[in-house]
């Protein structure tokens, strides 16, 4: 269930504190968490066929 969710936000943290751009970091991270819509009901799904 864990591999659905989306990834956590301190990706974001990490590359301003690295003085990064933090544009592409949170375009991938916006990403991730609205493919987990997705993802996390069709893992669910999948683990009550079981």
């Amino acid at each position: 269930m864990l591999s659905a969710c989306p990834v956590a936000g301190l990706v974001v943290l990490f590359t301003l504190q690295s003085n990064g751009d933090a544009r592409p970091a949170t375009v991938l991270m916006s990403i991730s968490t609205i493919l987990s819509l997705v993802t996390i009901p069709l893992v669910y799904w999948f683990a009550s066929l079981w």
